[in-house]
Parts: structure tokens; C-alpha cells; sequence
């Protein structure tokens, strides 16, 4: 969650980018213009929403601000360029965008780290030798799963902005 409401009346006159589709709702990869907001008596949120594209009203229901930020972000880059890209690099670049280190990350270091551990017992044959191969090449797994995601990360958006850039005619060097 890169961002925090005090209030859900903030979101109100705010572009929000869906990243969670919800039955009979906003698709994800949509721009949705939060129209009003209100705080029900059970405790929930009640958000009057239009799809910016078609213009179609909706309403929808939270338990928690939680809930909201999980189908929702603000994106000032995809609200101001939706229209030069498919809804197929919309929702690449959110699910690029939404990824951590907690949920990327860590799941594969810790599937490369056994396998190199595996590996070491099978093919190497001192102990020692097994240790040093499964230490350094633990390192060097969890080194090439970072590098890939800070690469993907920082060269997602920049794939949009040659997107928009060629569509322009426009060429940066």
C-alpha cells in the first residue's frame, strides 16, 4: 500500500486506477473517478464511482479503507495517458507495479536457494566444498531475483513512455 487515506472523503474528485475486479464492478486496468463517498453505520464505506472511458455510474461497498486501497490506487501516469495504451499493458504495468519484495521476491529465493542447496549435495563432494558451492551461489540467486525485480520495475514505466513517445512521434536517446 504506497498510500494512505485519512478519510475516505480524500478520494472523492480523485482518478483511481482499479487494480482488483469485483463482481459487477469497474474492471481492473480502468480509470474510475470517485465521485462521492460516504461512511456507513456498520463501519463500512460506500463509494459513488463513474468509469471515466464510458461514463457509466456505479456503487460500490467496504468493509475497511483496507478494501478500498486493495482495489484501488491512485495513478496520476496511466489517468493522463489511458487512452494510448491497451488494456493489456494496463494491466501488466499494475501487476508489475503492485509487486514486493515480500510477495515477488522471497517466494523465489527461497525455491533458488533450495535448489542450489540441492544441487551442492548432489554434485559437489567435500563438505567443505558443498558448503562454499551452496553459501556463494545462494548469494549469487538471491542477487540475480533482485536485479530481475528492480529491472522489471524500473523498466515497465519506461516501456510506457516509449509507448506514448512512438505514438507521438517522438524519439528520446
Amino acid at each position: 500500500m504506497a498510500y494512505i487515506l485519512k478519510n475516505i472523503n480524500d478520494a472523492v474528485d480523485g482518478k483511481f486506477l482499479v487494480t482488483k475486479t469485483f463482481p459487477k464492478q469497474a474492471e481492473a486496468g480502468t480509470i474510475v473517478h470517485i465521485m462521492d463517498a460516504r461512511k456507513l453505520k456498520n463501519g463500512g464505506y460506500q463509494l459513488d464511482y463513474r468509469v471515466t472511458s464510458t461514463g457509466q455510474n456505479y456503487l460500490i461497498e467496504f468493509k475497511q479503507l483496507t478494501d478500498f486501497y486493495a482495489w484501488a490506487r491512485p495513478d496520476t501516469f496511466i489517468a493522463r495517458n489511458y487512452n494510448s495504451f491497451s488494456k493489456k499493458d494496463i494491466l501488466h504495468y499494475v501487476k508489475v507495479t503492485s509487486r514486493t519484495f515480500q510477495s515477488f521476491c522471497l517466494p523465489l529465493i527461497v525455491a533458488a536457494v533450495v535448489v542450489v542447496w540441492v544441487l551442492a549435495f548432489v554434485l559437489m563432494g567435500t563438505a567443505t566444498s558443498k558448503i562454499l558451492f551452496g553459501f556463494l551461489m545462494s548469494i549469487v540467486a538471491a542477487g540475480v531475483v533482485i536485479f530481475i525485480y528492480v529491472k522489471q520495475k524500473s523498466s515497465v514505466k519506461m516501456k510506457m513512455y516509449q509507448m506514448i513517445q512512438s505514438k507521438l512521434g517522438i524519439k528520446f536517446k
